[in-house]
């Protein structure tokens, strides 16, 4: 008798069917007697006494109570593994150069928070750096001629609580540059950068347009891409701009 009910124990913690069949009860109950229409139809026979519904209609009932009980206990738990990214928040981060042991310059990296919103990991992650647009003199934004979807430097594979920062470009102290965050192998040379973002002394606002693509590894599947606006205003601090995330996917 011991051994067999050890094994039963076992039985519900490694198949948790007694949890699926109690949470589709409670379903099954809650559609029966809940505030559904086919609750309402066909308690009104038993509160009202119309008349005593023929066995077919209960039966029906029943059925399709249970049918859909078994939906939604599937669906909560298939949106909970359904991956979905979202860049909502950004971040400073403030790193030494050196050479020989000793500091000799800074970078300010401005780095996108990219965060899964469900528990399943996005995979095949491409981050791409669309366009860059400038305010010019006379307010007005203009495509700032840099090259168009440069990828960049950020990992493949992200899961919740785990996700690695999107760096978009970073500020050198020094000599004030602005440099965008591509791969070592992207062959655009630094004077390009400085003709777009130091070209006109009065230009103080860029606008980085990013689009994320990522995947679901599991069902093998391409999901919908993440898409934002950086907003970027020099005021102030030449190495802490102002910032502003505007999510472009409506």
């Amino acid at each position: 008798m011991p051994s067999l009910l050890k094994r039963y124990k076992e039985f519900r913690q490694e198949h948790l069917l007694f949890q699926y069949f109690t949470l589709v009860f409670t379903r099954w109950q809650a559609v029966l007697w809940g505030p559904s229409v086919l609750a309402v139809i066909w308690g009104m026979h038993f509160t009202v006494g119309i008349a005593t519904p023929p066995v077919w209609l209960n039966w029906t009932a029943v059925v399709v109570a249970l049918f859909v009980a078994g939906y939604y206990t599937w669906r909560v738990d298939h949106i909970r593994l359904i991956p979905k990214l979202a860049v909502r928040e950004w971040h400073f981060q403030e790193t030494p150069i050196t050479q020989d042991g000793m500091i000799y310059d800074h970078r300010t990296f401005v780095q996108l928070v990219p965060a899964c919103l469900t528990e399943a990991p996005v995979y095949e992650c491409v981050a791409y750096l669309q366009r860059v647009e400038k305010l010019t003199a006379d307010d007005h934004w203009e495509d700032a001629a840099l090259d168009r979807n440069l990828i960049l430097n950020w990992a493949k594979e992200h899961h919740p609580q785990s996700e690695q920062m999107l760096n978009v470009f970073f500020i050198q102290h020094q000599t004030n540059q602005i440099i965008p965050c591509l791969p070592q192998n992207a062959d655009i040379p630094w004077v390009k950068f400085d003709s777009i973002f130091r070209g006109e002394p009065g230009i103080t606002e860029f606008r980085f347009y990013i689009q994320i693509t990522y995947s679901d590894k599991v069902n093998g599947d391409s999901l919908k891409p993440v898409k934002v606006r950086l907003d970027v205003k020099f005021d102030n601090d030449p190495f802490h701009p102002s910032l502003k995330i505007t999510e472009m996917n409506t």
